[in-house]
């Protein structure tokens, strides 16, 4: 599975003219339209199975009703309306359309305004199931380990360190125990009567 994130700045990406500007986002440029029937589109091919999906920001108003609204198509075949939920603060990386699985080979991608509401968009990603990703991503990835990973490295660390404990205390245990009965051996022979005393007495 390849991951390919295409920023909003792509030249593949087409906008409508006169309609978008950049603006500065919480994580880097979007673009941006108030205009009613705005859209872009982007052209892109993929293997049997991928998948594309749209993600931007979601920026507060001062009305809890001013939200953008926006339609997604993939190739004009199964529209999908989105309408944006009020925030009280900035959300960055927003998904905004998912698509289902799509055949293989040049798709089309369309994105249009529903609304004259403030739109912000950051990229578009696209998931594709037979293409290999980049070996630097794979290097990258492999270098970070999981959350499984590190709790297989320290698990045998904490065995060797509870087998150690283990080891001391037994250890401890096994002294105290031989000091003990030769201390308690030692007492009985000085407790004992002497047996040259006993036949002094008896004469």
């Amino acid at each position: 599975m390849k991951q390919t994130i295409i920023s909003e700045s792509d030249p593949k990406i087409s906008y409508s003219p006169g309609h978008w500007s950049q603006f500065p986002g919480p994580v880097g440029q979007e673009q941006t339209t108030s205009t009613y029937g705005a859209s872009f589109n982007f052209r892109f091919n993929i293997s049997e199975g991928g998948t594309v999906e749209v993600y931007g920001s979601l920026h507060p108003s001062t009305n809890s009703s001013i939200v953008p609204k926006s339609v997604y198509d993939v190739d004009t075949t199964n529209q999908f309306v989105y309408t944006a939920r009020w925030v009280a603060l900035s959300t960055p990386v927003t998904n905004f359309y998912n698509s289902s699985p799509l055949s293989a080979g040049t798709h089309t991608l369309y994105v249009s305004m529903l609304s004259s509401n403030p739109y912000y968009f950051d990229s578009i990603q696209i998931y594709d199931p037979l293409a290999v990703a980049d070996p630097a991503s794979s290097a990258s990835s492999s270098a970070t380990p999981t959350a499984s990973q590190i709790t297989s490295s320290t698990m045998p660390v904490a065995a060797i360190v509870g087998a150690s404990l283990g080891g001391l205390v037994l250890l401890a245990s096994i002294i105290m125990a031989a000091f003990f009965l030769r201390r308690r051996r030692r007492e009985s022979r000085l407790s004992r009567p002497s047996f040259a005393a006993g036949v002094a007495k008896l004469h």
